[in-house]
């Protein structure tokens, strides 16, 4: 997302605009290696949750890792925490089906960023620029950011089961920055709920 999608407005008239990159202190930040360390965290984070859970994410897998999160996104969802989750089209194209049925729920208001489930949708413009980020956010108190998608750390999209896991890293934040990155989930929810809006419309 560059700076032409960071003005999002909800339709209410209140934009949602991604605030500028700036030094933040007052901040605890805890490094997390792999999704060994981070779906743990972020399944304790979501059981704990009492008003709400953002999560953005490129590729959400049908595995077991995937499994557990939408597992902790259900069940706060059913204790009446509003649940938002955005996954982007192509990225999680081929497990979409299974994850929306996971997370079939009236508390889960669940988005598809930029979906490809049309032929026509191969042709759009702007349709290479797809949603990267991985965020989680829970009560606007802890943030999970990094570059770690919701799938198992032993499996390869293209090469299959692995031995070691991939090398890679998510952090997790308390203090004033999550609040930065709670509109940056929120904006990009907004952008693909409206996307759905307009699709529906035409």
């Amino acid at each position: 997302m560059d700076d032409r999608d960071a003005g999002l407005d909800d339709g209410s008239g209140h934009g949602h605009r991604v605030p500028p990159a700036q030094l933040v202190g007052g901040n605890r930040v805890q490094l997390l290696q792999g999704g060994d360390e981070l779906f743990p965290a972020m399944v304790a984070a979501m059981a704990a949750a009492r008003h709400e859970v953002w999560l953005a994410t490129y590729i959400f897998h049908d595995d077991g890792s995937g499994r557990a999160v939408a597992e902790a996104l259900l069940a706060a969802a059913a204790r009446g925490v509003s649940v938002h989750v955005v996954v982007d089209g192509f990225g999680s194209h081929g497990t979409l089906n299974t994850v929306r049925q996971w997370l079939r729920h009236p508390g889960v208001q669940f988005e598809v960023f930029r979906p490809m489930e049309r032929w026509w949708s191969w042709l759009m413009p702007g349709q290479l620029r797809r949603l990267h980020q991985k965020l989680c956010v829970v009560d606007r108190d802890v943030a999970f950011v990094g570059g770690i998608n919701v799938i198992d750390d032993r499996f390869d999209l293209n090469h299959g089961r692995s031995d070691q896991p991939r090398l890679d890293f998510a952090v997790a934040v308390q203090g004033p920055l999550v609040m930065a990155v709670h509109t940056t989930a929120l904006a990009v929810w907004t952008r693909a709920r409206l996307g759905h809006l307009w699709r529906d419309e035409v």
